[in-house]
């Protein structure tokens, strides 16, 4: 497998089943000419990391054979559902909210999604995902360059909280606060009885997943929720 991608703010990847030469004469040769034609302020703006090799898709993911913290220690991603009804009440605020991130020194807005259509037409409890994705407008994705700091992404949690909104699970931060509530909303408790009904020895005890427990901590499991 050979994996192209190129890096700077927003990233795009590709991955390639194929040799370095099927990579570059189906997709990189054609990038290179298009970056070629830009202007050359645009031009300077898109860079192209190397032709990276990997035996699986597996290990291109670096996922090797440990468990994978939700997120990514390396980009410190968060992620969070904006309602519609709250940027139709509220729009000074959510404008004032996308000029400080865009503005912001600590981080950027990344590969964030237009929400609604079909997602709105399923019910509340039928899937097990935050029902707060059915009414949002956005799912707005923030970058913060500092590994360590987390208050890029608390401006957003702090003005759209989990009472009304919810995180991305796939674009989820390594270390989201309150994250079972976060990652599920409303769905939570049933889906907690689930896995107490199903895993009753925890086998599936990773990171970020239901009922997660730390295996190094000396923190005792959570109580069980009464059927």
């Amino acid at each position: 497998m050979r994996q192209l991608r190129w890096w700077r703010i927003i990233t795009t990847v590709h991955n390639i089943l194929g040799n370095k030469e099927e990579a570059e004469t189906t997709l990189r040769n054609n990038v290179t000419n298009w970056i070629a034609s830009l202007p050359e302020l645009q031009g300077k703006r898109v860079y192209l990391d190397d032709i990276n090799e990997f035996p699986s898709y597996w290990e291109a993911r670096g996922r090797n054979s440990s468990t994978d913290a939700t997120g990514s220690y390396e980009l410190n991603l968060a992620s969070r559902h904006i309602p519609h009804n709250w940027v139709s009440e509220n729009k000074e605020k959510a404008k004032d909210l996308l000029y400080d991130l865009v503005m912001s020194p600590k981080g950027s807005i990344v590969t964030s999604y237009i929400l609604g259509g079909a997602i709105m037409d399923v019910g509340e409890g039928s899937t097990s995902v935050n029902p707060s994705i059915r009414t949002a407008l956005w799912s707005l994705h923030t970058y913060a360059y500092e590994k360590s700091d987390d208050s890029y992404h608390q401006t957003v949690r702090d003005i759209v909280g989990n009472d009304i909104s919810g995180s991305c699970y796939n674009h989820g931060s390594y270390k989201e606060p309150e994250w079972e509530l976060a990652f599920w909303g409303s769905s939570l408790d049933s889906l907690r009885k689930i896995a107490l009904k199903y895993d009753t020895e925890k086998r599936f005890n990773c990171w970020h997943c239901i009922g997660y427990v730390d295996p190094l901590s000396e923190e005792p499991a959570p109580p069980p929720i009464p059927p």
